[in-house]
């Protein structure tokens, strides 16, 4: 019998509290691995000392929002360069889109149902789900 895979690691970096609990919740009970930051300066923590299969982040944040914590994760190598990244922003202005372009595999506009990036999810980045 082939050994189970590991579920993906996915880390929620989001400051509403409610969503990023609800984000969680969902992620977790559909068997994924889920840590959370409240801003992108404790993402950037996180993402330094573990491994994660998928980042789901805000683009407004306090302390750091999400586009300089892309950035910067992205400049220090803490990630693969594969590592797909969602993002959610209450708008997609101008500045927010040219600040991802190229960063991020998928963009979604507040308010998002945490079911549709559950959907996203395993359609398009969980190799174990059939």
């Amino acid at each position: 019998m082939p050994a189970k895979a590991s579920p993906m690691r996915i880390l929620v970096v989001e400051d509403d509290e409610t969503l990023r609990n609800n984000l969680t919740t969902i992620l977790a009970l559909e068997g994924y691995s889920v840590a959370t930051a409240e801003n992108g300066q404790r993402g950037i923590e996180r993402v330094s000392k573990e491994k994660f299969d998928l980042i789901i982040t805000d683009i407004s944040m306090p302390r750091l929002g999400g586009v300089q914590m892309i950035d910067s994760i992205r400049k220090r190598s803490f990630l693969n360069a594969d590592t797909p990244i969602i993002v959610f922003s209450g708008t997609i202005n101008m500045d927010v889109a040219h600040g991802i372009k190229g960063k991020v595999t998928k963009a979604f506009c507040k308010p998002v149902e945490s079911v549709e990036v559950l959907n996203y999810i395993r359609i398009h980045l969980d190799p174990n789900f059939l």
